[in-house]
């Protein structure tokens, strides 16, 4: 946590233009596919209230933001592929959340996101072990959420 800060405080506008840039990407699928409230609303399910979601993903994307920029920042020369790999691989996954389910519909494929969503950030989060261990931090929400979203997708999948 005290390198992020000491990274934090060197940052350039760049920095901050860049930072920007990623926090945008995370949200992209939310700009362009929205939510269907109506539908997810007719669904049998544990009832989260929807604004929850946006907390909680908004948590989610800040620290992903910050955890790409960190990896930015101290994978300058020594490059893991494999890291970067499993983070766009998760990042694609996750992306494709939001029209599969509420655009689509599909309830089943939409569980099978939210399993290959949990396990990609597993496998980012043990890679990040080789890297720098600190910034798994940073993780820590989305592991968690994705687990929840997990269940709770098994679920509306098996109630509905």
């Amino acid at each position: 946590m005290k390198e992020l800060g000491n990274y934090l405080r060197k940052i350039t506008f760049k920095e901050v233009l860049l930072m920007i840039g990623i926090l945008i990407l995370y949200f992209l699928p939310f700009i362009i596919f929205g939510i269907d409230l109506e539908f997810y609303n007719s669904l049998i399910k544990i009832n989260v209230p929807p604004f929850v979601f946006s907390i909680v993903w908004t948590i989610i994307y800040i620290c992903m933001t910050l955890f790409v920029y960190w990896h930015l920042k101290i994978q300058k020369t020594n490059i893991n592929k494999t890291f970067w790999i499993y983070l766009v691989l998760n990042y694609l996954i996750e992306s494709s959340y939001l029209p599969v389910f509420f655009i689509s519909h599909n309830l089943f494929l939409s569980f099978v996101i939210c399993i290959l969503t949990f396990v990609s950030i597993i496998l980012v989060a043990l890679e990040t072990f080789t890297i720098k261990k600190s910034s798994i931090f940073l993780l820590i929400p989305y592991i968690l959420w994705s687990a929840f979203a997990s269940v709770l997708a098994m679920l509306i999948y098996i109630w509905n």
